[in-house]
């Protein structure tokens, strides 16, 4: 799982870029959703910025865990070099299963999210959308 981790990780560093234009743009819908847009459509958007926030802080530590190869020790290294390369080891696979987990989790709450959002008749949503703020 390590080496998935790190093969995909490593692939996704260069389209960081893309994580902290999600932040960006989360960051700006979020604001606007809650103090300028009025009913139900702004809880939505704000539901929606929260969801992709999420999303873009988990691709975030994603790659920041996992995008640098651990160091394998030479066969001729002492013991001390050994249990450090095991310890590091140790700590990425603890990293990676909390990684998962949290990827799951963010998961569950955009499906739950997108449901929530599903249930909403599309009509009275355009509607709101074209009333005037004020």
């Amino acid at each position: 799982m390590l080496d998935l981790y790190t093969r995909l990780a490593a692939r996704l560093r260069p389209h960081a870029w893309v994580g902290w234009l999600l932040v960006l743009v989360a960051g700006v819908t979020f604001p606007i959703a809650v103090f300028l847009v009025q009913g139900e459509t702004g809880q939505f958007l704000a539901l929606a910025a929260i969801t992709l926030l999420l999303w873009a802080l988990t691709l975030r530590a994603f790659i920041t865990a996992f995008a640098d190869p651990l160091p394998s020790p030479s066969s001729g290294a002492g013991l001390v070099t050994r249990l450090k390369a095991r310890l590091r080891r140790l700590y990425r696979g603890l990293l990676a299963l909390l990684i998962t987990l949290l990827l799951v989790l963010v998961a569950w709450f955009s499906i739950r999210a997108a449901l929530l959002t599903m249930d909403r008749p599309q009509a009275e949503l355009g509607a709101q959308i074209a009333e005037p703020i004020g």
